[in-house]
């Protein structure tokens, strides 16, 4: 069986290329710098240079696949645009879908990764797959109208589609997460806000497991579904689990969430110019002060997905990761 992965390079697509290679499946990798195909020198993988921005070069890559995973998406922009997000992870999304048409009859899933971010502010918790969406930013906008391509094209190409929508993914090798743990490392790290706010983690590991278990459970098609790890954790509680496996004092300063708005707001007005991503924004905030926990029990029923990494453990693996890389 040959399976499609766009974004293999990142860190999500890092792991999923690690596990697909251990249950032994044949991979084509989609990636847009060349330079970056040296990485699987040595892995039985195909490699194809193509962009989802470039339709002409979506061609000929759907070529005996039977399985796609589609992972790639820019998260963060250095130029805050609508139009560069929609770009690549809505119009990319739909780029991709029409390249699957020359080979519609033999795909039998095509899972895209798309994120918890579209359901915008949560109203009440846990929220599940029937919340309602209120994407706000221009990364929740691009995903959530990307979802809405693959069940649109899917249901006309009579492919069977997955969503999944990951939480707050953490684990080795993830540059996002890494500022977290190098700020408490560094003693550099303040709390925003009261630290009350709820973050649901999930080890990268178990967003893997989610993937695979879309690609190849039946109850799987058709369906959108959250990963997430067995529960939410307090913001003040997840920093105190970081600096105990970094041997760091938990960090006891505060700022308050009304200045730091105002902190924000001036700085996006200055930024707003130059279409680029100030150092602090509205949107960087959302970590300290928008509370996010979701309800798996329509994974677990439906498709027999399980957390396999506590937290405890997971950040321990992670800390191990970046000290034996040299990242801290």
């Amino acid at each position: 069986m040959m399976i499609l992965v766009t974004g293999a390079t990142g860190f999500i697509g890092g792991h999923l290329i690690e596990e697909l290679l251990n249950r032994n499946h044949k991979i084509r990798v989609m990636i847009r710098d060349k330079k970056k195909s040296e990485f699987y020198n040595g892995k039985s993988i195909e490699t194809c240079i193509a962009d989802v921005t470039d339709p002409l070069s979506l061609n000929r890559i759907m070529e005996g696949v039977e399985i796609i995973f589609h992972l790639a998406s820019i998260i963060n922009s250095k130029i805050e645009s609508y139009d560069v997000y929609f770009k690549t992870n809505s119009l990319g999304t739909l780029n991709l879908l029409k390249a699957v048409k020359s080979n519609s009859a033999k795909i039998k899933r095509f899972v895209f990764s798309s994120s918890v971010g579209v359901f915008g502010p949560l109203q009440s918790f846990p929220a599940n797959e029937e919340t309602k969406c209120n994407p706000l930013n221009y990364y929740e906008r691009s995903k959530y109208e990307a979802e809405e391509f693959v069940k649109d094209t899917g249901k006309r190409l009579n492919v069977p589609v997955s969503i999944i929508r990951p939480s707050w993914v953490y684990g080795p090798g993830d540059i996002r997460t890494f500022k977290l743990f190098r700020s408490i490392n560094n003693r550099s790290f303040f709390v925003i806000g009261d630290g009350k706010t709820l973050i649901h983690p999930v080890y990268v590991k178990d967003v893997v497991q989610g993937l695979i278990r879309c690609a190849f459970e039946k109850n799987a098609a058709n369906k959108t579904y959250i990963i997430a790890g067995n529960k939410a954790i307090t913001l003040q509680g997840l920093v105190e689990i970081i600096a105990k496996h970094l041997k760091r004092k938990i960090p006891r300063i505060r700022f308050p969430s009304w200045a730091a708005k105002k902190v924000a707001i001036g700085f996006e007005k200055i930024y707003k110019p130059f279409q680029k991503i100030p150092p602090i924004s509205q949107r960087r905030l959302t970590f300290f002060l928008k509370s996010q926990a979701f309800d798996i029990s329509k994974a677990k029923s439906e498709i027999g997905y399980q957390p396999e990494v506590n937290l405890d453990d997971g950040i321990m693996q992670t800390v191990k990761w970046y000290s034996e890389n040299n990242w801290l």
